[in-house]
């Protein structure tokens, strides 16, 4: 017997449940914390969902905002974190080597001496990314103005969430 249209989302979006770029959570919910060091909170952390049911190339991601409260974080206090792998956000671009699996944990992790009071706090992100194929603006010659039409790749994908996180008590 065929499947509903409806049982046809569904599983769809089952198999893509771990994330996945627009229209879907950046965030993974339930995953902010703070960082600890010998005892002392030195920041906070939290999980990015993959942009893409495929994984995505770091240097892909354009640019990182985020806000905390309310309060813009720089990004000199951003990185970075992918298994071993460790960058300020300013410095994901030159890191055309390393490749986001779709299932791999990739962390923000902000610097901030004291990191989060116990309670509720409000994280605002968004996330600019560039498409990571196809052909780039210039290249080839212009078969039937392609060149000229070929926008998604020469403007970057913006994903945006605001979500409301806790800091359980230590």
């Amino acid at each position: 017997m065929a499947k509903t249209v409806e049982e046809k989302i569904a599983a769809i979006d089952a198999a893509l449940s771990f994330g996945g770029f627009m229209g879907s959570e950046l965030v993974r919910p339930g995953s902010l914390e703070n960082k600890i060091i010998c005892g002392c909170r030195t920041g906070y952390r939290f999980r990015l969902n993959n942009l893409s049911y495929r994984g995505v190339w770091i240097s892909t991601l354009e640019n990182i905002r985020l806000k905390m409260d309310g309060e813009e974080v720089p990004h000199c206090d951003m990185s970075i974190k992918l298994r071993d792998f460790a960058c300020q956000v300013d410095e994901t671009g030159n890191n055309t080597d390393i490749f986001w699996a779709a299932k791999d944990e990739c962390w923000v992790v902000v610097n901030k001496v004291g990191g989060l009071k116990p309670g509720e706090h409000t994280l605002e992100i968004e996330i600019s990314k560039r498409n990571d194929f196809g052909h780039s603006y210039g290249e080839g010659s212009d078969v039937e103005g392609y060149r000229t039409r070929a926008l998604e790749f020469q403007h970057p994908e913006v994903g945006k969430q605001t979500l409301v996180c806790m800091i359980e008590e230590e």
